[in-house]
């Protein structure tokens, strides 16, 4: 694009903006904006989040008519024409919004491009919040088929903190407000922005694609379905995350494992709310707008950790233990790691000590034949690997028993045991002691993890107590 072009099209903006046609869509007929008040909206919606000028900017649409429309069309068309077929530009934002999300893939039936007439809107959009020059430099651009960016956002519910922390290049934590007023930009790429926030996280992920647009057009045959032509028209974009540690990057394998390391770091169930692709608003090449496929996980988190720099520093390092592809400890881990999550966010008492009980049988029988001692060598097993002194060993081994009596209990009548004041007396145990022996078991599996993560191995049990099991 030459200097005289890019002058050209200053004028032709210019002119467009001098005569804006601001209209309702979708059902909206009686409503009306002028173009001061939407400009107003624009410029809030795309600045940061909020959710009545976002509305708006949704449900109005901002176009030109007559000569000056004609004369930016034929523009466009000349300057992209490497881009164009039949009036039409294949966006890399179609890609994004309709981009494997947590792991599930989505597809649009949409494959055959943006109209043109969709991108000038999205020009004259950005014409009005970034200014005239900011929307001719940002075309200019487009014409030498540069890289753009997206990010993938994922909703986080079991810890929070006070400041953004920044994890991996390009990935990083965002707490959330406790008002809609301070949200950032990116929560309005939610379909469902109203779900609570409250304690709540954001992992951000940066991603580049390359290049933004390609000519739509594809050889076709009558046979062809509509799902091949979509995977044909996305391997021509290229989606890399934006950080050198990571060789064949996973977003759904680190979101699971990350998340685990964080919850061990931080002593509290991390979990996965929801996770949504987001393009600003302003990318010129974003023409098919926010409107991400999500996939909600839906978890029952049990409260916030607030967390800081060193939690998460730790939580790296144990990432790259149960990320290790060397190692098949973290596979052997996975029982214990996820009933251990589920403890924290099971409600029922009954619930978590089951869970408790499956973790460690995982952690400390899972090489055992069967045998009529099963719960034994679990308090043995345990006792010796996490404790050094006799009398310590002997006070876990009292938790245990208490733990597996419990667990019994709720297998064999549905229902916590009562608790012995004398032979002839029993009482139900209170909340507190319910807690607590709860809270007791999950620091134990916590540590013994751990403490196996950092060995990088399971521990030979019979090498460990030989000569000592008459404890």
């Amino acid at each position: 694009m030459t200097e005289e072009g890019k002058q050209e099209l200053t004028q032709l903006l210019q002119e467009a903006l001098a005569n804006l046609e601001i209209r309702p869509y979708g059902g909206f007929g009686g409503l009306s904006i002028t173009p001061d008040e939407y400009k107003r909206h624009l410029q809030r919606a795309w600045s940061s989040y909020s959710k009545n000028s976002l509305w708006i900017v949704q449900h109005f649409t901002v176009d030109i008519s007559g000569e000056i429309r004609s004369k930016i069309l034929e523009f466009i068309k000349v300057e992209l024409d490497p881009f164009i077929y039949e009036d039409k530009i294949l966006s890399t934002s179609i890609f994004v919004s309709n981009r494997d999300v947590g792991g599930i893939a989505y597809k649009s039936s949409q494959t055959d491009g943006d109209h043109l007439s969709s991108f000038l809107q999205q020009l004259l959009k950005i014409s009005i919040f970034r200014g005239i020059e900011r929307a001719a430099s940002d075309f200019e651009k487009c014409t030498k088929e540069i890289e753009g960016s997206f990010q993938s956002v994922v909703l986080l519910t079991g810890i929070t903190s006070e400041a953004e922390i920044q994890v991996f290049d390009g990935i990083r934590l965002i707490p959330l407000s406790n008002s809609t007023e301070d949200l950032p930009r990116c929560w309005g790429g939610l379909p469902n922005p109203n779900q609570d926030f409250f304690r709540k996280m954001l992992l951000v992920i940066d991603y580049s694609i390359y290049p933004i647009f390609h000519n739509p057009f594809l050889p076709a045959t009558t046979e062809d379905k509509w799902e091949d032509k979509w995977d044909m028209q996305k391997e021509r974009f290229r989606f890399e995350v934006k950080n050198r540690e990571f060789s064949n990057f996973n977003e759904a394998d680190f979101h699971e494992t990350f998340c685990q390391a964080l919850s061990l770091a931080c002593n509290s169930a991390v979990q996965i709310d929801t996770v949504w692709n987001y393009i600003a608003e302003d990318e010129l090449f974003n023409i098919s707008g926010n409107r991400s496929s999500t996939s909600p996980k839906g978890p029952s988190s049990a409260g916030s950790m607030k967390i800081e720099k060193a939690e998460i520093d730790e939580a790296k390092r144990l990432y790259k233990k149960l990320g290790n592809p060397n190692s098949n400890v973290a596979e052997k881990l996975q029982i214990s790691i996820d009933r251990w999550i589920k403890s924290k966010t099971s409600k029922a008492p009954e619930d978590k000590i089951i869970d408790l009980a499956i973790a460690f049988e995982s952690l400390y029988l899972s090489n055992i034949p069967e045998s009529t001692e099963l719960s034994f060598r679990l308090r043995l097993y345990a006792a010796w690997y996490l404790k050094k002194k006799t009398k310590d060993r002997k006070d876990l081994m009292k938790i245990f028993n208490r733990l597996y009596d419990w667990r019994s209990a709720v297998v064999h009548n549905g229902k916590l045991p009562e608790k012995k004041i004398s032979r002839t007396k029993k009482r139900p145990y209170t909340q507190e002691e319910i807690s607590e022996l709860i809270t007791q078991a999950q620091d134990l599996c916590q540590e013994s993890i751990i403490n196996v993560l950092e060995d990088g191995e399971f521990p030979d049990w019979n090498s460990l107590i030989l000569g000592e099991e008459s404890l």
